[in-house]
């Protein structure tokens, strides 16, 4: 008797290693559809390109490497398809390859194109964007040659290294608010006031860990410094303030409205973001268009075209020096006083103590007769409101005679500092902060000030 042989159904059903072979089919045409249509879209873009008023030079070459890559990625992925369609057994080794390289190289590509159209930009135009109620703010997170000098930009839109916005125990947090004088610009960082005035603060201060905050912007005048503070300075906790005025600050709010501003001719409408993936910097651009629209529906820039260069009009500085003023600048002084009020009553209320720092500027060294009623025009708001002001002029003045070079030496320019006349400002400043009682923590009585050296 012969045995019965009961046919396997599993025989008959096609094994694990077609369908292997069917996915790997699938993934290389896949692969090669994707590639073949970005080398059509690319070899199209870079013939019409050339013809448009917006092309770049620069993008010729990424474009035609970026069409090769792809025209090669497409053969190789359709040669491999064909390759395998006469193969039967392929293990599950193949279709884990080949899916971990098209989910690497089709996000990479399209990285790479949008790179293309959206390439890095000039590191001086990383560092200020466009904002919608000052006019423009530091880009966070920000690095570039900003006017000469390498400049970092931390998370929170400040120059300096990263700190966490909520204030650790033990620590005593000075915020310095200003326009670019306040910031250093022209200056290395460890070089700015902010930064040399540290030390100093520390060592009257043992028991505190003692932080610096660098909140000058470059262009602020007074009125965008007190909407700062009202809005994120004093998010920061500051156990101190202490706020840049120069003369600067009144031209600024001349020829302008209530809190408008003038187009600023370095802050460009749309700033791209200095990122090395080209898709976070096509996303930052659409963003930025966005917000460019906010701001003009705002009407918050004073020129017909929002984000162009001031208007024409210019008064010089020797018009604040004038024993009668003009109407105009009487206007921009009574503004400008507003405008300290505001901070004033933000500080109170917020129970904070704060410093009012003037600064001389260079063509009024040695101070004459105008300059010198500068000083006393800000003296007598100061006492009236009873802010503790301190003006530097006659620091300097000190130096220049001490030394027998003039006064004119500690200014790179017109108003910004110069890194001698950055560490008379710290040196003063410091001497004036202690000698007022103003090192008390939060919560901590005059008793806990440190005495006048």
């Amino acid at each position: 008797m012969t045995r019965c042989e009961i046919p396997d159904d599993r025989a008959l059903e096609p094994g694990p290693e077609k369908d292997h072979a069917r996915l790997c089919r699938a993934i290389l045409l896949v692969l090669a559809c994707y590639a073949a249509a970005v080398t059509f879209i690319t070899n199209a873009l870079f013939r019409i390109l050339p013809t448009t008023d917006g092309f770049i030079p620069t993008q010729v070459i990424p474009l035609y490497v970026a069409m090769c890559v792809h025209a090669v990625t497409a053969s190789v992925a359709l040669a491999g398809f064909l390759f395998i369609r006469r193969r039967r057994n392929v293990t599950l080794k193949g279709p884990r390859i080949l899916l971990i390289t098209c989910i690497l190289f089709m996000p990479i590509s399209l990285d790479v194109i949008a790179g293309v159209f959206f390439p890095p930009p000039d590191d001086r135009d990383t560092v200020l964007q466009p904002h919608p109620t000052r006019g423009w703010s530091h880009r966070p997170m920000a690095t570039g040659d900003y006017f000469g000098m390498p400049t970092r930009i931390n998370s929170l839109g400040l120059r300096g290294e990263e700190f966490p916005i909520k204030k650790p125990q033990g620590e005593f947090r000075v915020l310095f608010v200003g326009d670019s004088i306040t910031l250093g610009l022209g200056l290395a960082e460890d070089k700015t006031y902010v930064r040399l005035i540290h030390p100093l603060l520390a060592t009257a201060l043992p028991t505190y860990s003692v932080r610096m905050v660098n909140a000058g912007c470059t262009g602020y005048t007074t009125w965008q410094e007190a909407d700062y503070l009202e809005n994120e300075g004093l998010k920061l906790s500051p156990d101190l303030v202490v706020l840049n005025f120069c003369l600067n600050d009144l031209l600024d709010v001349l020829n302008t409205e209530g809190r408008l501003v003038r187009g600023r001719p370095w802050i460009r409408e749309y700033p791209p973001l200095n990122h090395i993936s080209g898709l976070a910097r096509m996303a930052a651009h659409y963003w930025d268009r966005y917000r460019a629209k906010q701001i003009r529906e705002h009407g918050l820039w004073t020129n017909e075209n929002v984000f162009g260069a001031p208007p024409n009009e210019h008064i010089g500085f020797e018009t604040f020096f004038e024993e009668t003023l003009p109407p105009r600048i009487v206007t921009a002084w009574n503004r400008i006083f507003e405008d300290l009020s505001d901070f004033d009553k933000a500080c109170k209320r917020a129970g904070v103590p704060w410093v009012l720092l003037s600064l001389p500027i260079r063509i009024k060294m040695p101070p004459d007769a105008g300059a010198k009623r500068i000083i006393a025009r800000l003296n007598g708001w100061a006492a009236s409101k009873g802010v503790p002001h301190l003006d530097v002029t006659e620091a300097f003045v000190e130096w220049a005679d001490r030394t027998k070079t003039p006064a004119e030496t500690l200014f790179n320019d017109e108003v910004h500092p110069s890194p001698e006349g950055s560490r008379i400002i710290a040196e003063e400043l410091a001497r004036f902060i202690i000698s007022e009682k103003l090192l008390k923590p939060a919560g901590r009585t005059g008793q806990d000030a440190p005495a006048a050296p």
